[in-house]
């Protein structure tokens, strides 16, 4: 029997696409247009129910960004290269009645238009002959494993890797695209830390650069803004949940400073990032206001399948696309980073 290997592996992708409608975990599906008839995805509903592989797959780091830190628009903009918001500011007051002869300004509205990139990304799979001819063989003898194991796991290496783009971009962002991220957008205030945090530090000294990070925000949005989230440096936290507040007691300088008056309504996070996220890829803390009215992730074209399987090299490929906007920031003076603040050697 000759194989037709196009039309197996198109099978394959839409063995792929079945399984991920079913898997309520998977929070950044592969958008397909490949279906199974009814009978088809009614069987391996069926067999999936009986089947469970014993897989060690490779560990990756939390997505953390991608997952919460910013959130995501949810909405898709296909086609679109640049996305324009506009910023409206008031100008003008009102007068005392008895202030006729003074020259009076209208109240009105100035409009600022503020533009953002997106940059497209592109990945593939493949599928050797050999790995066909197993899929096609399963296929018509209904045995799944085989083809569960091989399709899901390749799509879920595009996943992955999908969400580790959607980090990086919503961390970093990509400068030759003109695409921000987090902690690169130009309208956030960036200080050099007056002195390095850690256990060297006192814990007043590593309290004040926080309540100091605090009142930068505060002073900077005319009170219009106050921080909610933290981001830093995992050795850091390490240490500043070790160093005791004082002699006197067991509580940690992160506790301390969390359970205070000003930090109790913060989220504090360590995230990896910040170990080079400051300027010449310095260690930093971040402090934002984390609201999506506010901070948002754009990407306007999910990850999807772009081309049917085309024999290429010797090998079945598949492609898919994506395009990223990164982080658009809603009110600078929400954001704060101090960096160079401690030493990670």
């Amino acid at each position: 029997m000759v194989t037709n290997y196009q039309e197996t592996a198109q099978y394959a992708m839409a063995v792929a696409a079945e399984m991920q409608r079913h898997d309520s975990t998977n929070i950044m599906p592969i958008l397909t247009d490949a279906r199974l008839d009814a009978m088809s995805a009614g069987h391996l509903q069926e067999q999936l129910t009986h089947y469970s592989p014993e897989l060690i797959r490779e560990e990756y780091p939390e997505y953390k960004y991608a997952a919460g830190l910013v959130p995501l628009d949810n909405r898709e903009y296909v086609g679109v290269q640049r996305i324009k918001k506009t910023r409206i500011t008031r100008t003008g007051k009102w007068g005392r009645s008895s202030d006729a002869n003074v020259s009076r300004q209208p109240i009105d509205i100035g409009m600022d238009d503020v533009e953002y990139g997106s940059a497209s990304f592109d990945a593939f799979i493949t599928f050797t002959v050999d790995e066909l001819d197993s899929i096609d063989f399963a296929r018509r003898h209904r045995t799944m494993g085989v083809i569960v194991d091989t399709v899901a796991e390749k799509v879920r290496a595009v996943q992955e890797s999908y969400q580790e783009l959607v980090n990086r971009i919503m961390a970093f962002g990509s400068s030759r695209q003109g695409v921000y991220g987090l902690h690169t957008h130009p309208g956030i205030t960036k200080v050099r830390s007056p002195y390095k945090m850690g256990l060297n530090a006192t814990p007043d000294q590593n309290i004040a650069i926080f309540s100091e990070m605090m009142r930068i925000v505060s002073r900077n949005s005319g009170q219009r803004s106050s921080i909610n989230a933290i981001l830093l440096p995992d050795q850091l936290a390490i240490d500043l949940d070790q160093q005791q507040r004082n002699t006197a007691s067991d509580t940690s300088t992160l506790k301390s400073f969390l359970t205070s008056a000003r930090g109790r309504n913060v989220d504090m996070e360590s995230t990896i990032e910040m170990d080079t996220a400051g300027p010449n890829q310095t260690t930093a803390i971040h402090a934002y206001r984390l609201d999506a009215a506010r901070l948002q992730g754009c990407v306007p074209k999910r990850m999807r399948q772009v081309t049917d399987p085309v024999y290429t090299n010797g090998v079945w490929c598949t492609d898919f696309h994506c395009s990223i906007s990164g982080v658009h920031v809603v009110r600078p003076y929400d954001h704060i980073m101090f960096y160079d603040v401690y030493d990670l050697n």
